[in-house]
């Protein structure tokens, strides 16, 4: 019973960084990825970007910088005040 439950243990831990390791930089995630959505909504996408960045200018609001990386794939997100206003993509 006891050797069981540590091969199940394994095969659940083995599992899940599978998934962890999937690449998220697929062109059908970036299609996904739309003018006017949040950060949160993206990320959700995404997954944690790799770099982020934030400025805020004075007398139009927040700019917030999102870049993925995977490889010598790489993606940029622009927001403004939580918007997405622009997205730079190169996958390989």
């Amino acid at each position: 019973m006891r050797q069981t439950l540590s091969k199940l243990g394994a095969a659940v831990v083995l599992a899940g960084l599978l998934v962890g390791c999937r690449p998220h930089l697929t062109q059908a995630n970036v299609d996904k990825i739309r003018d006017g959505m949040s950060p949160a909504e993206c990320k959700a996408i995404l997954g944690a970007p790799t770099e982020t960045g934030t400025r805020e200018v004075p007398l139009l609001g927040k700019l917030d910088r999102l870049t993925y990386k995977e490889g010598q794939s790489e993606v940029n997100l622009l927001f403004y005040n939580d918007k997405l206003q622009i997205k730079s993509v190169d996958l390989k």
